[in-house]
């Protein structure tokens, strides 16, 4: 179960809170409860929810000793997350946690009740009772009533997705979601607030509609899916992850962007046109591809009644007084206006009133149809009918206080973080006001009283409550600063409230001064107040107890930018003075200790990155011709298999301990499926087109993102700046630099056709043919030896780190092996071993390659391996060891054409990758494996593992054929594709 929040201390006080239900036995005893908070605000329910689901994986994941992700341990999983939501105008807890006038029939304690507890228990003991195991989503910020003994069945048509609706009027969801069903009985389309003719078109034949509740149920496939979005850029930009890797954080509605893909009626153009402010269309086009071939089955509750948590005062008093939960009738559960209450004998309060969680004594008065929570009041007060008072704190030994009719007043404590101090603020509006309507409209009152006289009666000019370049006709009573917080010499009293809402006249002038003197605060303001380094970052895991998640992850979070660039700058003690600074604010919590030491591994990195950058001394250019203007410049490759030695060239291995891998070149369907292009055109700026989306740099400021490899063409502007195309340090633009020595600019395109996450080395084989492509563009050539070390050292700049395998095999063609001596600077052997065409042959005949479908999640697999090899475990040093003398042996058995010994190796390969990496063996591969054992010689996942391509050696050709009844029979292998792989004997090809 799964809690998302905003702030720190709000997140801790979820937890406490759902530890003492726990406690009290309203959860059960074995049940996980983690509070999330989300990385940032607005990144939606989409957002949150992936960002929950996240960090649920990774908690589990850890807990059952994986060092990476693995969603399997979701297949038998009941996952409830609910969504705190945000700010609530009539409870300070927000929507979770507005109390309600109900107590428990039976128990050993007292327990005040809470909308969350209601919420709770229908989904767990109700809604979800017939489900399989998967993820539930909830909202908190709707009450859903279902009758004591009414008959809940789980749908029988089968989907991947189910939401829970209830039959509702026309006029209701008019202000609501509404969904519309097609035929088959799927959802065809989802509304949201639909004109009259589109609501009419999500009739049910019953006459009703069925409103969107906002719980819905994943399947573990769709679930896993989901969680692939975060090793997916830009969509990771909802997760902490993304926030930590210095994505941008993106908004993500769960209904109208992760689900509204998944409906029949809505195709791609449907969905890519829709408007959004935060959602590229790259973004849209992700979600569109991953998530269409979904489906969605409405989970009705006929019985079922759908109440959102009231926005209007009115609307609110209704929903505690006659509230809509009273239908659950459950035995136990006694619904009562007086709850949690202590009432003093002289305490008057009218039976149509509700009284929850309050102390009230003294002659305290509480009007008819009056709401009054969370407060307490001694003395003469007196609250008029039809109003709401929460969170007051009122002591009167001789004075009176009379509130008028229909009145909102509510207190808050808040911390105001200039002052480094807290304060308790009074608030008051009318309950017929609208607070969102700007002070301009005529109809605008305050205090139930119009906007103009309010002015007037209190002496407040539009000045007053304008500053800077704010205009009137932008402000509403919302955003408004009327209510005064603090005052340099005099102290604030409840006086202010009374004089705003028209009780207390102030003739001399007196309380309008103070209060134009006054620090002032909205109706807002409340709602939103409120190895030495690898050793230290194992240090800082261990302090977090096994409890803060996995430790690999993002490590680019602003907050330790100043020291980072302390180490990239060479000041090595500064940073990491810098560095404990920032630490000691990050090690009050078990997640934050866990980011800390990311961090503190990102800073080891850093370092690492230094070392591994002194291969570019083996980088030479060779000037050659200009190319002329809009002539293209071509670079295609193949992709690689590694087929053994992998992780022995990823640094600091590959210079501390040297390294080898073999590996060979593949066409995937008959195609070089990775190039690029580039052209010189007379325009001095420099344009980058992929795929999905275009970008025009125009000046060094576009390109200072570069080592950020989730920017929007990182690749590419790293490529000109290691190639020396462009001098970010220059004092002169880019537009002279271009024009000075090229006469103009470039355009350059990139593709590859292999589906992200592949392990076919797409990333650096790109890097290399972009590279290639520039320097010939430019006037420049690189020979294979120079071009494989001038991608390490782009890597570098692009801070994703990795070895030398993928361009070594990639790039050069056949069979290859690279090698590294354990010194620095470091240098690439490169070995193209000659097989003949008869041997390829036959290879070509037993190769199989399988696309799983499966997303490689263990995006930090690097990580642990670096943190291992630093920790110099025995079994990593063994296991690196054998790993280089594999690829030596694995070379000389490709050679001899000895195919059977070659898919031993490749067998023997893959446990010594599973040594390396624990978790990189998904359940699905494994199950994979086990069925193709008999027919095979050996069989490994490409690169590093956890899901992209798998590839096997045959016994027979004959093999290809039963493929595709072998892979059907296995479960969560529902996306794998047989694609057609031959050895690729050329490498790159240029093209001119």
């Amino acid at each position: 179960m799964k809690f998302k929040k905003y702030q720190d201390q709000w997140s801790q006080s979820l937890q406490q809170e759902f530890e003492l239900r726990q406690a009290k036995g309203l959860v059960d005893k074995e049940t996980i409860l983690l509070t999330v908070e989300d990385p940032q605000s607005h990144v939606g329910s989409g957002g949150a929810t992936i960002n929950a689901l996240l960090a649920i994986t990774e908690y589990i994941s850890a807990c059952k000793g994986y060092t990476v992700i693995n969603a399997d341990v979701l297949k038998d999983a009941y996952i409830l997350i609910l969504h705190s939501g945000r700010t609530y105008t009539y409870s300070s807890c927000r929507h979770a946690f507005l109390p309600l006038p109900v107590k428990y029939f039976e128990s050993y304690y007292d327990s005040l009740v809470c909308l969350v507890d209601l919420t709770l228990n229908i989904v767990t003991r109700k809604i979800a009772t017939p489900s399989p195991p998967g993820i539930w989503v909830a909202s908190t910020d709707m009450m859903l009533s279902i009758p004591e003994h009414a008959v809940i069945r789980w749908p029988s048509t089968k989907a991947d997705v189910y939401v829970v609706t209830v039959p509702s009027s026309e006029n209701y969801c008019k202000e609501h979601g509404v969904f519309k069903t097609d035929q088959q009985g799927y959802i065809e389309d989802i509304k949201y607030q639909p004109d009259n003719a589109s609501l009419l078109s999500c009739i049910q034949p019953s006459g009703d509609f069925l409103i969107v509740c906002g719980i819905v149920y994943f399947n573990k496939i769709v679930a896993e899916k989901l969680l692939s979005f975060h090793v997916k850029p830009p969509l990771d930009s909802c997760t902490y992850i993304g926030l930590d890797s210095g994505q941008k954080i993106k908004e993500l509605s769960l209904f109208f962007d992760v689900l509204l893909p998944m409906a029949t009626g809505v195709t791609e153009d449907d969905f890519n046109s829709k408007n959004s402010e935060t959602l590229t269309k790259e973004i849209r086009q992700i979600l569109w591809d991953e998530l269409h071939d979904f489906k969605i089955c409405p989970y009705i509750i006929e019985a079922g009644q759908y109440n959102y948590l009231a926005t209007s005062s009115t609307e609110f008093l209704s929903q505690i007084i006659h509230c809509p939960l009273k239908m659950n009738a459950s035995k136990s559960l006694v619904w009562n206006p007086i709850t949690h209450s202590s009432l003093g004998d002289t305490v008057d309060i009218v039976e149509s009133s509700v009284v929850i969680n309050s102390i009230l004594q003294g002659q305290v008065t509480i009007g008819p149809g009056s709401v009054v929570t969370n407060c307490y009041m001694n003395g003469h007060i007196q609250v008029g009918k039809e109003s709401i008072c929460s969170g007051l704190k009122m002591e009167l030994n001789k004075k009176t206080v009379k509130f008028a009719d229909s009145i909102v007043i509510q207190g808050f404590n808040i911390h105001l973080k200039t002052l480094q101090t807290s304060k308790y603020v009074l608030t008051i509006h009318g309950i017929l006001d609208q607070l969102m309507v700007p002070l301009t409209n005529e109809d605008t009152t305050f205090c139930n009283q119009k906007w103009k006289i309010f002015l007037q009666n209190t002496g407040i000019s539009e000045q007053d409550l304008c500053y800077a370049n704010e205009k009137l006709s932008q402000k509403t009573l919302m955003d408004t600063k009327l209510f005064p917080v603090f005052h340099p010499t005099e102290n604030i009293s409840m006086k202010e409230m009374l004089w705003l809402q028209g009780q207390l006249k102030d003739d001399t002038g007196y309380l309008l001064k103070r209060w134009r003197e006054s620090w002032r605060l909205s109706f807002q303001t409340p709602a939103t107040a409120a190895r030495t380094l690898a050793n230290i970052a194992d240090l800082l895991g261990c302090m977090a107890k096994g409890k803060g998640g996995l430790r690999s992850g993002p490590a680019a979070n602003i907050a330790w930018n100043k020291a980072f660039n302390l180490l990239e700058a060479n000041q090595i003690s500064t940073g990491v003075k810098a560095l404990a600074k920032v630490r000691n604010d990050w090690l009050h919590r078990a997640d934050l200790l866990i980011r800390a030491s990311r961090h503190y591994e990102g800073a080891a990195q850093i370092l690492i990155r230094h070392a591994v950058m002194t291969g570019k001394k083996f980088v030479e250019f060779q000037s050659c011709m200009l190319p002329d203007y809009d002539h293209w410049i071509k670079a295609e490759c193949p992709a690689r298999l590694d087929l053994s030695g992998g992780w022995s060239d990823t640094p600091p291995i590959t210079y501390e301990h040297g390294g080898a891998v073999t590996g060979v070149s593949i066409t995937v369907n008959g195609k070089k499926p990775i190039g690029a292009k580039v052209k010189r055109i007379k325009n001095p700026v420099i344009v980058l087109v992929s795929e999905v989306s275009q970008l025009v740099i125009q000046n060094l400021l576009d390109m200072e993102d570069y080592t950020n490899p989730y920017s929007s063409g990182a690749l590419v502007k790293a490529a000109f700046i290691c190639t020396e195309t462009i001098t970010l340090s220059s004092s002169m633009s880019l537009k002279e630099q271009l024009m000075s020595k090229y006469q103009g600019g470039f355009e350059v395109h990139t593709w590859t056709n292999l589906p992200q996450g592949s392990g076919l080395g797409t990333s650096s084989i790109l890097a290399g043919a972009v590279i290639a492509a520039i320097c010939t563009a430019t006037g420049k050539k690189v020979d294979s030896r120079s071009l494989i070390h001038l991608i390490i050292y782009l890597e570098q700049l692009l801070t994703t780190g990795g070895g030398w395998q993928d361009q070594v095999a990639g790039l050069l063609g056949g069979v290859t092996t690279g090698m590294s001596e354990a010194k620095i600077p470091l240098f690439i052997d490169l070995k193209q071993h000659p097989v003949s065409s008869a041997i390829i042959k036959e290879f070509n005949k037993l190769l199989i390659l399988i696309y799983t479908g499966k997303t490689r999640l263990a995006r930090n697999l690097l990580q642990n391996v670096v943190r291992d090899w630093y920790a110099r475990k025995q079994d990593i040093l063994s296991t690196v060891d054998q790993l280089e003398k594999l690829a030596h042996f694995c070379s000389d058995a490709f050679q001899d054409g000895n195919l059977p010994l070659v898919g031993q190796c490749v067998d023997r390969y893959w446990e010594l990758k599973k040594k390396m990496a624990p978790g990189c063996e998904p359940a699905a591969i494994r199950n994979l494996m086990q069925n193709l054992r008999p027919h095979v010689f050996g069989m490994s996942l490409a690169g590093a593992g956890g899901g992209g391509f798998f590839y096997a050696i045959a016994k027979d050709s004959s093999l290809k054929i039963q493929l595709n009844e072998i892979i059907s029979k296995i479960p969560d292998l529902k996306g794998a594709v047989i694609y057609n792989a031959t050895v690729d004997t050329e490498g790159m090809k240029l093209i001119f």
